[in-house]
């Protein structure tokens, strides 16, 4: 029996979290795409949600939405916390930083929302026209 290194454990905690903010990202996408959808399937006189364009958007556009537009915004916030982690200090924490890291979070998910909401918007609008 071998010991495992105490590295490795901590490399697979780090990878763990890794994943579960990655399904966060996509998560988040996949509720931020239904939500508008409903919204523009409920609004919109031309699209119907007994449809194709309604399989095509909900089904489809589901799985795009979360691995193409979650994955993107996991990427940007995995660049900014390497980033941060270059210049925050864990243990010696100023106020300012923690605003920094935080404010940062928000806008993120606040783009996220903005950019899935377009998305949904245009390819409603794309689907529209069938």
């Amino acid at each position: 029996m071998s010991k495992k290194d105490p590295e490795d454990h901590l490399e697979d905690f780090f990878e763990e979290q890794r994943l579960q903010q990655a399904d966060s990202y996509g998560r988040f996408s996949i509720f931020v795409w239904w939500a508008f959808g409903i919204y523009l399937f409920y609004m919109d006189g031309f699209l119907s949600f007994i449809s194709w364009q309604a399989f095509v958007f909900f089904i489809i556009g589901t799985f795009a939405a979360s691995g193409i537009l979650g994955g993107i915004f996991f990427l940007i916030g995995s660049a900014l916390a390497k980033l941060y982690s270059n210049f925050v200090n864990p243990h010696n924490s100023s106020l300012s930083s923690m605003f920094a890291v935080y404010g940062t979070a928000v806008i993120l998910r606040v783009s996220q929302i903005a950019v899935t909401a377009l998305a949904a918007y245009y390819s409603a609008f794309f689907l529209s026209q069938f």
